[in-house]
């Protein structure tokens, strides 16, 4: 109320002018301040309806009933009378302003003497808006059976303001639409408030007028009214939804509606603008197309739930296409039926996620194709988010181009990303960018469509996030004459898992890094002869000689070594920066790691730091005993274990000395005695006396009402055990791309055979009635 008497005080005092003007000039008629008190469906027009009242308590003056004149406020009081039904009149019928308050539920009824609108002319005759819903209040006009050709327009003249924070219902009639209207003279007039909304249903044209041409031979049956653009505005946290009937910018060149940032557009149905626009949040529950030369701008989320959305907006300029600075969110609704959104542009086009704050592309649901994203032929994606975690992928999607310019893309958990390598140019301009500030955190996946003849360089702007860090490792992979196929690439934190290292010569390797590796893996059936590979480095993988450099690989349990030839960006000293290319030939894939072949791990040897054996977490009831080996150490002052329950957020749980300086290695265990009980992921952070700092390789504990398998022989992982549970167990083992390649259903206890599962970093899915677990393993 404090608002609305804030306004009538103003009011009065712009009355107390009025009153002068009207002395001077007896002929004009005093302006009042009246309220409903109306029977249900009595006319708008008659003394009876109406009670003259204080404009600022809006109480009763006792100067009895008045009919409405051009100069009146008119007050519909929730107070006192919470329910009104009001019946409108043919033509203009102009007051001054037109208030609903204290959570009254008014209703304007059409005409029913003859067919046509009934027009409420709002003037601008007092301080304050002039066309109030308040929150908590709705209006709603309305057509019913007997008014089906007559339907009320909402007018505010030049000046007249409008704010809405209540809801508002424009309904035409059910057996023919109709075109109930508000339109208002002035830019940014209407703004529809936090919590505020407007509801459209069975409207004929465009619920807030026309900046297009008006049709000729305009009628009850096909009206519409010229408007001003950005007349109506949708403030954060407003809503506008449409049922049915015509979208709400109208069809001139400039909309007749703007939403801000943090408004929401519900689209049930009717027509939906056939161009770009400007949006909030956009929620599709009907089918919809896009297309032409406008830009689509999503400023937050885009939901598409149980419908097929096709967004094919060409647009202008450098971001020329869709825009989505929020989620992208695909659902299957309540049938359930899959929602499905394509982006298949006639031309050219961009899909840009430029959002301020995390991003994520998903959905849920149970239907057949549930969450289906499509990228057509001219549909490429940009990244081009400026937050600090960027880009999530939650479920795996194929595109036709990428750009990196801003943001980690996040693709882990078998919620790969595939970019196609054009092999017949040997040009990779279907992925371009890619730098410390934009990477793929996760598997990236290259197709290859057509067969090449020689050895295309593909190129993986990878990376991955230590300690909360970005750190951005590119990979080049290069098969000779490889077939039509996929390839995938995912640099991993942490220590690869320990190998036997070939016989020790004085050129041999010796030790590999244990700050990250690489895994690069092929689709089923692809083939390639003499691969080569370029990894690159920085100051953190602590390269000191190159001389002393090598690259392993490993798809087994012994390390090769595919040699190596670097070039260096930096060789400013005590680590340098650069890349190294293997220098012998390979036709398998697997793990690839930095090697050095002195076993020392002092200056000028890369030391590539202490070396990790193995590392392993299992859960002790309500504990968590973590235990871990080392081969060998250099000045490692302690071990800090940490947990977290995302596998990006660590906390420590618990510090354990190190053995400063030793070649023969050491055992070592912790107990976590405050362990959380849902599953949990624990890794070691190893601290010099220099203080520099590295990491182990991730591993998860189940939690305790989750299921888990357990994998032997460690670390050959030939067979798996499912969970001993009741019920029966359906597994799935799949490849970091998302491709299955091991399904099944048994009872709990189980032991599957995964000897003809080729070697490989693969994801364990299982599912009981009541339980879903995902485990991480690697196969030799």
């Amino acid at each position: 109320m404090l608002h609305h008497y804030q306004l009538s005080l103003a009011r009065s005092k712009k009355a107390l002018m009025l009153s002068a003007l009207l002395l001077a000039f007896p002929g004009l008629t005093f302006a009042a301040t009246i309220k409903w008190v109306g029977a249900t469906g009595a006319p708008i027009d008659v003394a009876s309806s109406w009670v003259v009242v204080d404009p600022t308590t809006y109480q009763p003056t006792g100067a009895g009933n008045k009919a409405p004149e051009a100069l009146d406020v008119l007050v519909f009081d929730g107070s006192q009378t919470p329910t009104a039904s009001v019946q409108t009149i043919r033509g203009n019928f102009a007051i001054s302003q037109l208030l609903f308050i204290n959570n009254v539920s008014a209703t304007f009824i059409a005409p029913s003497t003859s067919n046509g609108a009934g027009t409420i002319v709002i003037t601008n005759n007092f301080a304050g808006d002039d066309f109030v819903i308040s929150a908590g209040s709705s209006f709603t006009l309305l057509s019913t059976a007997a008014t089906s050709n007559r339907y009320t327009v909402i007018q505010l003249g030049a000046g007249a303001t409008s704010s809405i924070a209540g809801s508002f219902f424009l309904t035409g009639s059910s057996s023919s639409p109709l075109p109930q209207r508000v339109i208002a003279a002035s830019a940014n007039a209407v703004q529809v408030q936090n919590g505020g909304s407007v509801v459209t249903q069975n409207i004929l044209g465009f619920p807030f007028g026309s900046t297009g041409s008006i049709p000729a031979g305009n009628s009850n049956v096909n009206d519409d009214i010229a408007t001003t653009a950005g007349s109506v505005v949708f403030n954060s946290g407003s809503t506008f939804q449409q049922i049915t009937g015509g979208y709400p910018f109208s069809d001139g060149a400039n909309p007749v509606t703007v939403f801000n940032s943090g408004s929401t557009y519900i689209y049930s149905g009717g027509t939906f603008s056939p161009v770009g626009q400007q949006y909030g949040n956009l929620q599709f529950l009907s089918p919809a197309t896009v297309a032409g030369a406008n830009n689509m701008v999503i400023q937050n989320d885009l939901t598409v739930t149980g419908v097929t959305v096709n967004l094919n907006s060409v647009g202008t300029g450098a971001s020329a296409g869709t825009l989505v600075g929020g989620n992208i969110v695909i659902n299957s609704n309540a049938t359930p039926t899959a929602g499905i959104l394509n982006f298949t542009p006639a031309s050219a086009s961009n899909v840009t996620l430029n959002g301020s704050t995390a991003q994520t592309v998903g959905g849920i649901g149970a239907g057949t194709g549930s969450g289906t994203l499509t990228f057509g032929a001219n549909a490429r994606l940009v990244v081009n988010n400026s937050s600090a975690t960027g880009v999530t992928m939650l479920k795996p999607v194929t595109v036709t181009g990428l750009t990196l310019t801003n943001g980690i893309l996040t693709t882990l958990n078998g919620n790969a990303i595939t970019v196609p390598f054009d092999v017949a140019t040997g040009t990779d301009t279907r992925l371009t960018g890619g730098s410390a500030a934009s990477f793929v955190n996760g598997p990236l996946t290259r197709s290859t469509s057509v067969a090449a003849s020689g050895a295309p360089n593909i190129v993986y702007p990878i990376g991955a996030i230590r300690a909360s860090t970005p750190v951005y490792r590119p990979l080049t992979f290069s098969p000779n004459q490889p077939s039509a196929n996929t390839y995938t690439a995912q640099q991993f934190e942490g220590s690869p898992t320990a190998r036997t290292f070939p016989p020790s010569t004085p050129s041999s390797i010796k030790r590999v890094s244990r700050i990250r590796y690489f895994n690069v893996s092929a689709g089923t059936g692809a083939t390639f002869n003499n691969g080569k590979i370029t990894l690159s480095f920085g100051p953190d993988d602590q390269v000191d000689n190159t001389s002393k450099l090598r690259i392993a690989l490993s798809s087994g349990s012994t390390w090769t070594d595919i040699g190596g030839n670097s070039n260096l960006t930096s060789s400013t000293l005590p680590y340098f920066t650069g890349t190294i290319q293997s220098s012998s030939p390979f036709a398998t894939l697997g793990d690839f790691v930095l090697a050095s072949t002195e076993l020392s791990q002092g200056p000028n040897n890369n030391p590539l730091p202490v070396t990790l054996t193995s590392f392993a977490a299992s859960r002790q009831a309500h504990n968590v005993l973590a235990k871990w080996t080392t081969a060998s150490e250099v000045n490692n002052a302690y071990f800090e274990v940490q947990r977290s329950l995302d596998g990006q957020n660590f906390t420590a749980a618990g510090k354990v000395t190190g053995n400063g300086t030793t070649v023969t290695g050491a055992f070592y265990s912790f107990t976590d005695r405050n362990a959380e009980a849902a599953t949990s992921y624990y890794r070691l952070q190893q601290v010099d006396f220099d203080g520099k700092q590295s990491y182990s390789s991730v591993v998860t504990v189940a939690g305790l009402n989750t299921i888990a398998a357990t994998f032997y022989p460690n670390p050959s992982n030939t067979s798996i055990t499912l969970p001993n549970t009741l019920q029966a167990v359906q597994y799935r083992v799949y490849t970091a791309a998302g491709r299955t390649v091991l399904a099944g259903s048994a009872v709990g206890g189980s032991e599957v055979n995964m000897q003809q599962v080729p070697a490989g970093l693969y994801f364990l899915e299982l599912t009981t009635g009541d339980h879903h677990n995902v485990q991480r393993f690697v196969r030799q």
